[in-house]
C-alpha cells in the first residue's frame, strides 16, 4: 500500500496556526491534500498532527483522510521528520510498502511532479527521493559578516574564480520525501541516503514568515489569474 503522510503540527509561533490559515480563500492544508488526492497515486492519504483543529480542517476536506492524533511529545520545534513518520507506521494496522511525507505548507505542491518522482524512485527503491532547488547564486563565493560588518571570504580559495567555473549547489525544496517502509523505519537522517531532481524555485516557496506568506500568496495569484 501506497500511502502519503501530511505532518502538521499545531502551535506554530512565526505564523500562529500556519497549517490551516486561510491562503489564498483555503486553508493551506487542503492544497497538499488535493494534490495528494488527484495524484491517483495513493491508497491512503493521512494528516498527523497533535492539535484537534488541525485534524477537523482536515476532515472537512474529504471523509476519506484519516486524521491520526500523535503525541504532542512528537510535536514541538525540535522533533524530525523520520521519528513522526516511524510513529505512524509503528501504529497503522494496515500494510504499507511505500510512504510520501508531504509537508503541509506546500501551495504550488502538483500531481505532476508527485507522479514525476515516483517514476523515478519505481527505478531504484533503494534511497529517499525528494525535490532540490539549485542556489541562484553560488555558495562557493559566499561571504560570512562579523560584529562589526567586516568581510571575508568563506571559501577564500574561490576570490578569483569565475562563477561559471564553480560547482552547482543545491537545497531542498521543503515540500516532500519519498521512502520504503523499511526505509522510514531504518535510517536517521534523510539527506545521507537520497537522490534528488532539481525544480523552479517558484514552486519551491519556503514559508517561514508571514512576508513569505504574503509573498506566496501574490505568486499563487498571478499563476491562478
Amino acid at each position: 500500500m501506497n500511502v502519503a503522510i501530511i505532518p502538521a503540527r499545531g502551535g506554530s509561533k512565526r505564523i500562529p496556526k500556519k497549517n490551516i490559515k486561510t491562503f489564498y480563500g483555503k486553508p493551506m492544508l487542503h492544497y497538499p491534500l488535493k494534490q495528494a488526492c488527484d495524484s491517483g497515486l495513493f491508497d491512503k492519504v493521512v494528516v498527523s498532527s497533535d492539535d484537534d483543529e488541525i485534524l477537523e480542517v482536515a476532515s472537512t476536506f474529504s471523509a476519506s483522510i484519516e486524521c491520526y492524533k500523535r503525541s504532542k511529545n512528537l510535536s514541538d520545534d525540535f522533533t524530525p521528520t523520520i521519528p513522526v513518520i516511524q510513529d505512524y507506521i509503528r501504529s497503522a494496522s494496515i500494510h504499507i510498502d511505500d510512504i510520501c511525507c508531504i509537508y503541509p505548507c506546500t501551495p504550488f505542491l502538483s500531481k505532476e511532479i508527485l507522479n514525476k518522482f515516483y517514476v523515478e524512485y519505481a527505478k531504484d527503491k533503494n534511497y529517499f527521493y525528494f525535490p532540490v532547488v539549485e542556489f541562484s547564486s553560488s555558495i562557493y563565493r559566499s561571504l560570512s559578516l562579523n560584529s562589526k560588518n567586516v568581510v571575508s571570504p568563506i571559501f577564500e580559495e574561490n576570490t578569483n574564480t569565475r562563477t561559471q567555473d564553480l560547482s552547482k549547489a543545491f537545497y531542498d525544496a521543503g515540500q516532500f520525501y519519498i521512502g520504503s517502509r523499511d526505509k522510514w523505519l531504518k535510517e536517521e537522517k534523510i539527506h545521507t541516503s537520497a537522490k534528488a531532481l532539481s525544480v523552479s524555485k517558484l514552486i519551491a516557496v519556503d514559508i517561514d514568515e508571514i512576508e513569505d506568506w504574503y509573498f506566496a500568496e501574490n505568486i499563487y495569484k498571478n499563476n491562478a489569474s
